[in-house]
């Protein structure tokens, strides 16, 4: 009876778990090789921070939100899915004239850029007070993705 038991709490307790474990790791490898190879086609982005952030302001300014959506750095599953819902959102909400207004005072941030892969830019009010804060990642093969907003 111990036996039984023992044996079926290795099973479903250990070898169950690292059997999941290994599956999961599985999907993260699959998917880091699919998102690997969809980099390696990507063409939506600037040779420096400024100008893919000047790339997409001109989106915004074209009322184009699946263009601007492009500029976005994928997620975890290889998706700018949910980019492209905030982009349609803002476009819909007529919010994209204000937002390229905002985006065209945005300046270097000196505490936002770490090394050769990581650049933020920073628009502040008069009171001092952050309006909006953009980061850039640099994704190899001379683009820069915007990482958020």
């Amino acid at each position: 009876m111990i036996l039984i038991v023992l044996t079926c709490y290795l099973y479903f307790g250990v070898y169950k778990k690292e059997a999941n474990e290994l599956d999961a790791f599985a999907v993260y490898v699959e998917n880091g090789l699919r998102n690997k190879a969809k980099i390696d086609t990507d063409v939506y982005g600037g040779a420096t921070p400024r100008e893919t952030l000047d790339m997409f302001i001109l989106a915004l300014e074209a009322g184009d939100p699946d263009l601007a959506a492009m500029y976005f750095i994928d997620d975890d599953y290889g998706s700018r899915e949910k980019w492209h819902k905030v982009m349609i959102d803002t476009y819909n909400a007529g919010k994209f004239p204000m937002i390229v207004e905002v985006l065209r005072r945005a300046q270097p941030e000196p505490d936002g850029i770490i090394g050769d892969t990581f650049y933020s830019f920073s628009v502040y009010d008069e009171g001092g007070d952050l309006v909006v804060d953009v980061g850039l990642i640099f994704m190899g093969r001379k683009i820069w993705k915007i990482n958020g907003v």
